[in-house]
């Protein structure tokens, strides 16, 4: 069995992973129209994203691993 906290880093890791990759989708679709340049998508429209939506992924899904655990062990799960 894994330890509370190994579990909470690894929902962290994988939060900012699943933030990065999604995003990739939302760039690759932004990088088509031709409204924009590419330095201008990536500063403005996908840096910003990336690194808000990351921070918090690794903040609150340790929280919510954290939350979940007494009440996993209270459903015998």
């Amino acid at each position: 069995a894994t330890s509370t906290g190994s579990r909470a880093l690894w929902a962290a890791v994988a939060g900012v992973i699943a933030t990065v990759v999604g995003f990739i989708v939302i760039f690759l679709g932004l990088v088509v129209t031709p409204e924009m340049s590419f330095n201008a998508i990536l500063t403005t429209e996908y840096l910003p994203v990336i690194l808000s939506n990351s921070i918090a992924a690794a903040i609150v899904t340790p929280i919510l691993v954290f939350a979940w655990e007494p009440l996993r062990e209270q459903l015998g799960r």
